[in-house]
């Protein structure tokens, strides 16, 4: 059997188990530019159903969402029955806005004292 046959088939049934046992998947790629993420996102999505997925890409939080962080952040996540895909996500944060300036100290602090409790909550973990 090809290897592309082979993801193909893994690929389909990863979607099935997550759709039939209602999990919610949360794939989080994390990198600078050029690091490949969007290359990533496409082959693994090459041989996924579309219903099988959400891709969220990244995007310039509004103003609302830099006081809101987490809570923004949660109508994000996966459904039940879904997968998402996140090109950065919640964790920008902590990874990368410090670094350009673009959250406080205090939003920095708030994020780091809280993330792991709201990743459990959501069940991230």
């Amino acid at each position: 059997m090809s290897e592309r046959l082979q993801n193909f088939i893994k690929l389909n049934e990863l979607a099935e188990n997550i759709h039939k046992n209602d999990r919610r998947v949360a794939v989080v790629l994390e990198g600078r530019d050029g690091a490949g993420k969007s290359g990533t996102v496409r082959e693994l999505t090459r041989y996924m159903p579309p219903y099988a997925y959400r891709v969220q890409p990244s995007f310039m939080p509004t103003k609302r969402m830099m006081k809101s962080w987490l809570p923004e952040w949660k109508k994000l996540l996966p459904n039940q029955g879904e997968m998402v895909i996140y090109d950065r996500s919640w964790y920008s944060r902590a990874l990368l806005q410090p670094v350009m300036g673009w959250c406080s100290e205090r939003q920095y602090q708030n994020f780091m004292r809280d993330v792991n409790g709201w990743d459990m909550t959501n069940k991230l973990r």
